[in-house]
């Protein structure tokens, strides 16, 4: 919203040229501090969210997610998909040396095999599958929230940088009126207190400006080590989304749901794990009988079938059905507290709009009073030290403008963040 007609720094500045009675001087350039984050016009938001994505300390777990789904997909298909588990060799060997010694001698080996039960191998694929959907999910979630500090970094730096600009603007006004008082002394037309006076309102703008440099160095340091980026985009705008409600599509809950996916596959694996696996143990063998020098020699096949309850096994699959309460537990909660940003966010775009409107209209009622003041200070019925009080009053209104016009920008990609919107 821009600003009213005649609440410019320049208005105010011919303003204390009337006040004072001065000749204007011209405005020392606005300076902030070499500190500062440079903008770039050929930078983007999307630059700056692929610098927080490469910074973040999760995009290595999206990796490991990726790579735990492909393990259970392996698991389940090729020749991985023949065994249930890994086949272990055993070795066998009986003498009776050590007892009565009547050359007794057996050597036996084999290779035991785990097999699968029926609809076990489709277990082990839905959970691969459902991690690899979760893996994607989360690629998008952290999209999502790369997106939203790098709007959260951007508008602090805007809102800084306002905060700063505004200041030194007013500190050149302070200059001017303390040059203009100066001349008026040097004129013997004002006492020197009043000199004193805006001298000592000059200092106090310089206290502020001390504490708004150091304000954006700190956000400009955040963005630096949260987006990797010396320079920084131009602070633009972004239009009001058209989605007013949450659907299954945002990625926070997307994710959230993929969680419940996978959580809910490893429950049906672990079930399924529980009973247990037949397994085949095939091998040959080679024996000595007592008192006899011939050896006699065979192949057996030895087939296990576990004996599985559902009970006995309960205990192996508790830890994994607490993970599936957790996970919808998650998902409410991701619901909900969504629901409760997005209500928030719509009610500060409101209060957003509202107050800058009313700010405006606080900076015209103070730009006129100021002048007022100027008139009576003129005709003798008001001390200097009420002008300077109603001029800091109406350059505080003035910033406040500006950082309330950053705040609706801020609060607009705020808004567009809580319903999902990324660039």
């Amino acid at each position: 919203m821009p600003r009213p007609r005649g609440c410019s720094i320049g208005a105010i500045n011919l303003l204390l040229v009337w006040l004072f009675c001065a000749s204007p001087q011209a405005s020392s350039p606005v300076h902030r501090d070499e500190g500062a984050i440079a903008a770039n016009p050929q930078l983007e938001l999307t630059d700056v969210l692929q610098g927080v994505i490469s910074q973040h300390p999760d995009s290595a777990r999206l990796h490991a997610k990726q790579a735990t789904a492909e393990t259970w997909l392996a698991r389940s298909r090729g020749l991985n998909g023949l065994l249930a588990d890994t086949p272990t060799l055993s070795m066998r060997y009986q003498t009776d040396r050590w007892n009565d010694d009547a050359g007794l001698k057996e050597y036996e080996g084999g290779i035991l095999l785990p097999l699968w039960t029926p609809r076990q191998r489709q277990r082990s694929r839905a959970v691969g599958e459902a991690l690899s959907g979760e893996a994607q999910a989360a690629a998008r979630r952290l999209h999502w929230e790369a997106a939203g500090t790098a709007r959260e970094l951007l508008w602090q730096l805007a809102a800084a940088e306002a905060a700063l600009d505004n200041r030194l603007e007013a500190a050149t006004v302070r200059d001017q009126a303390v040059a203009a008082m100066r001349s008026r002394v040097a004129a013997g037309d004002a006492a020197k207190k009043d000199l004193l006076l805006t001298e000592a309102d000059r200092l106090a703008g310089e206290r502020r400006i001390i504490e708004a440099r150091a304000a954006l160095a700190d956000a400009g340091r955040r963005y630096q080590a949260l987006s990797g980026l010396q320079q920084r985009p131009a602070f633009r705008a972004e239009r009001v989304s058209t989605r007013t409600s949450l659907d299954e599509e945002h990625p926070m809950i997307s994710w959230a749901l993929s969680r419940v996916r996978s959580a809910r596959s490893e429950l049906a694996a672990a079930r399924q794990n529980a009973r247990g696996n037949p397994s085949v143990l095939i091998g040959p063998r080679r024996e000595r009988g007592a008192d006899t020098n011939r050896y006699d020699e065979s192949f057996g096949v030895t087939v296990t079938i576990p004996l599985s309850s559902a009970r006995l096994g309960r205990w192996k699959t508790a830890e994994v059905a607490e993970a599936v309460a957790e996970a919808e537990s998650a998902l409410s909660r991701a619901r909900r507290d969504l629901s409760l940003s997005l209500h928030e966010a719509e009610h500060e775009l409101q209060v957003a709009e509202d107050a800058l409107r009313a700010a405006n209209a606080e900076l015209e009622a103070a730009a006129r009073v100021l002048e007022m003041g100027r008139r009576a200070f003129d005709a003798g019925e008001m001390p200097l030290a009420e002008v300077l009080r109603l001029q800091t009053a109406w350059l505080d209104a003035a910033e406040l403008c500006a950082l309330l016009d950053v705040r609706r920008k801020h609060t607009i990609a705020n808004y567009n963040q809580t319903v999902g919107e990324t660039p």
